[in-house]
């Protein structure tokens, strides 16, 4: 949960080599040289539009915030986007539940009933 020190420092050379590594609840990872992919993991069992809109929103502004702060995050992330995705993580993998594009969510499947 620490953005400095040689433990930040290990997470961003592993961004900049395209492994993954995990900070709070996002776990990011670069996807291509223009892609970099924040993958917020559901505290749902079902996920709802709602739900949805907050977690990647929220993910969203710590990102911002990242990189408006730190110089070193924002190096490594360079001109790169970055891709907010809502997945269900099972410890062993993941499944994607939804995209955040602009400020829609999209790809949502209705929760089961």
């Amino acid at each position: 949960s620490e953005t400095s020190g040689p433990r930040w420092d290990l997470a961003l050379d592993l961004l900049q080599r395209g492994q993954a590594f995990s900070l709070g609840r996002v776990t990011f990872r670069r996807i291509d040289e223009a892609t970099v992919e924040a993958a917020v993991a559901s505290a749902w069992r079902q996920v709802t539009e709602e739900r949805a809109r907050e977690a990647l929103h929220e993910a969203r502004t710590w990102v911002e915030n990242l990189l408006a702060s730190d110089e070193p995050f924002r190096r490594t992330v360079g001109e790169s986007s970055v891709e907010y995705v809502l997945v269900d993580d099972y410890d062993t993998g993941s499944v994607e539940l939804c995209r955040l594009l602009g400020d829609e969510v999209v790809g949502l499947k209705p929760p089961l009933a």
